[in-house]
């Protein structure tokens, strides 16, 4: 979790220019990353503000009134990715809550990150990275100048 003051920043409000850090990454169907992730600093504008309940209710079927077909089909992509991404990681195919396909993307776009930093420190483009890691969501978390992914 970020600090309340820099969350409240980096917060996406529906319709307004937001800062943001891009973590780009692209995989194929079964979840390998098919170039390294690069991440950048870019201003995105949010076209919707959903919530897991509104999604998942386009994911059961009910989007036909409540979004376009461009929007429905990103979130039809963004879902079969974190399938396919969580089949990569555990070889158990599930079909994706709302809540999952979130978690499974923060979790993809962290072990990025990790990775281009990573990279950064082996070019010599920074002296080192801090990493945190967290076994389980009820555990704390703990730092470290070793990345774990």
């Amino acid at each position: 979790m970020l600090p309340e003051k820099i969350a409240a920043l980096c917060s996406l409000i529906e319709g307004e220019d937001r800062p943001a850090l891009i973590v780009d990454f692209y995989v194929d169907d079964e979840g390998n990353f098919m170039e390294f992730p690069t991440l950048y600093r870019a201003t995105i504008r949010s076209r919707h503000k959903f919530s897991y309940e509104q999604v998942q209710a386009i994911y059961n079927g009910y989007w036909q009134d409540s979004v376009d077909i461009e929007t429905y089909k990103n979130l039809d992509l963004l879902r079969k990715a974190a399938q396919a991404l969580h089949l990569y990681t555990t070889w158990d195919y599930k079909d994706m809550s709302s809540k999952a396909v979130v978690s499974e993307m923060m979790l993809t776009a962290n072990n990025a990150a990790a990775m281009h930093l990573k990279r950064m420190e082996q070019y010599g483009e920074i002296d080192q990275g801090l990493y945190r890691t967290q076994d389980r969501p009820e555990e704390g978390a703990s730092y470290s100048c070793d990345p774990s992914y």
